[in-house]
């Protein structure tokens, strides 16, 4: 029994309290405070938890191994999603690893490039040499393409022209492209060039004609030789005039929004365009300016007199030549010609007038507001829209018909209607965030914890310390450590009958041994207990 209360006494207050405490709240306790520690616990790392962003994506299984191999390596954590095909890592090593991965030569996607001639074995046969190289050109071909933004994956097929020694007609080399596009992306005609003339000039023999580009989709982005010429230029055509249309609905928007509103104009163009190429040559002739190019004269005189044959032609010389004499003398005479060349003036013309003329315009513009901000009956501010002035809409019309290079002669038309807006008003665009916004984010983790470790105070160490001193009360006044036997006082003088001591007697005990009378009280204040 002594043991036992010489343990109690030794009993921290604590472990007295708990004891005290009935099993049901026991229990309680026990739980609640496993729910803050996990709740404080889960806060706590949620809060500390990696900011895990893209490494890669869109990446095959072969790729994904490769990578998720050296991430274990270099002890990175990682997460996978997209099935696989997206890895992510911490924020703050997303950029350094890039760089590492790419020195690898990760990802490497599908195709193989010349790396496929690191390990070739000894012996390989020219056969066997010509295919990996057509293979790795392929390969490396297909990585090029995937560098434009708009390319997710791509393929590359080249059939190669084959050299023969003997006289037979010759087939010439071909490939075909097979192009995966990012979500909500195109390459435009110009992309598309680009990639054709690539593969023509990396393949020996190949020429533009014989390419063909599709997509996964089975639609024919370029058709090689089987490309209808006249289908390729209205391609060309339609985008000239898209382009056209819409660079001069942005000039009439960029206009007009500065003095309505943004958002508060719509403005569409219809342009009527001759892809016509006419070839005019032209020679006109001027007869008033007629000029003299070359003058030729000749004359001719003669004067005196001169015997004139007479007789027969057809008698010899000395039948008809007699002594008679001669016929009449002959008169004097002049003789002059003349010859003028005249040039006249003439122009020649060749006039080659440029496919793409605008020959019409036509642009419709609808301008909203203003509005007029009213209260109703219940305070509930109503907005009412007002027309614009003739006045004011005269000057938006000139300013348009500048704008547009409006051309009454050709025949442009405009239309200006100002009619309010049914549909919402676009939000304005987000201000960039400022440079403390970025310092906050950084010191967001820190000043969370912070904030836990307050809540943790507050809400778990101060109400427990309370919750302790309030239930000291289930533990009851402690017990006084065990003493020796109390000393028994002297008995009282004959005289008295109670057998109490006087008042004097106590004092003198008390003098001579405090000891014994410090024990008596403590007997008497456990027998109050």
């Amino acid at each position: 029994m002594a043991e036992d209360e010489t343990r109690t006494t030794n009993t921290s207050p604590f472990l007295r309290a708990f004891q005290a405490i009935p099993l049901g709240k026991k229990i309680s306790l026990a739980v609640i405070l496993l729910m803050i520690i996990a709740g404080f616990t889960a806060l706590f790392l949620w809060t500390n938890r990696p900011d895990y962003q893209v490494l890669f994506a869109n990446l095959d299984s072969s790729d994904a191994g490769r990578i998720m191999e050296k991430l274990r390596e270099k002890k990175v954590p990682f997460v996978l999603k997209d099935g696989g095909s997206a890895i992510l890592v911490p924020s703050e090593n997303v950029y350094e690893l890039r760089l590492e991965l790419a020195s690898l030569g990760l990802p490497q996607g599908r195709n193989v490039g010349f790396e496929v001639f690191d390990n070739m074995p000894f012996g390989t046969t020219e056969f066997v040499q010509k295919l990996k190289y057509q293979q790795a050109l392929q390969g490396e071909l297909a990585r090029t393409i995937m560098g434009f933004d708009a390319v997710a994956q791509a393929r590359v097929h080249i059939v190669t022209a084959e050299e023969s020694l003997f006289v037979e007609p010759s087939q010439e080399a071909s490939a075909s492209v097979v192009l995966k596009l990012h979500p909500g992306r195109k390459l435009d005609r110009r992309q598309l060039q680009g990639i054709v003339n690539l593969v023509a000039c990396a393949v020996k023999g190949l020429k533009p004609e014989n390419i063909t580009v599709v997509d996964m989709e089975g639609g024919l982005l370029a058709g090689g030789e089987q490309e209808d010429e006249l289908g390729s230029m209205t391609q060309s055509q339609f985008e000239y005039k898209r382009k056209l249309e819409q660079t001069l609905e942005h000039r009439i928007r960029s206009m007009l929004e500065p003095v309505v509103g943004r958002n508060m104009v719509v403005a569409k163009v219809s342009a009527d365009v001759d892809f016509k190429e006419v070839t005019v040559t032209e020679e006109s002739f001027d007869p008033d300016s007629a000029v003299v190019r070359s003058e030729q004269r000749s004359k001719e005189k003669a004067t005196g007199a001169k015997a004139i044959p007479s007789g027969s032609p057809d008698l010899k010389f000395e039948v008809y030549q007699t002594g008679g004499g001669g016929g009449g003398a002959s008169q004097n005479f002049e003789k002059e010609d003349a010859v003028i060349n005249y040039e006249i003036s003439r122009v020649n013309k060749q006039v080659i007038s440029g496919a793409g003329e605008i020959k019409r315009l036509s642009v419709a513009v609808v301008i909203d507001g203003p509005y007029k901000v009213e209260k109703d009956e219940a305070g509930n501010e109503v907005k009412t829209f007002v027309p614009r002035s003739r006045r004011e809409m005269k000057t938006f019309e000139d300013i348009v018909k500048k704008a547009m290079g409006f051309d009454e002669n050709r025949g442009d038309q405009l239309t200006i209607s100002n009619i309010p807006f049914a549909i919402q008003k676009s939000e304005p665009m987000a201000e960039e965030e400022p440079v403390w916004m970025n310092y906050l984010k950084k010191a967001a983790k820190p000043l969370f914890n912070l904030i836990l470790i307050a809540l943790l105070f507050l809400f778990v160490i101060k109400p427990f310390k309370k919750w302790l001193n309030e239930a000291r009360e289930f533990a009851g006044p402690a017990a006084l450590p065990q003493g020796e036997a109390v000393p028994q006082l002297a008995a009282g003088s004959p005289g008295g009958g109670s057998g109490q001591l006087s008042k004097e007697e106590i004092l003198d005990i008390t003098k001579s041994d405090p000891e014994k009378i410090a024990e008596v009280i403590r007997a008497w204040v456990r027998e109050g207990s």
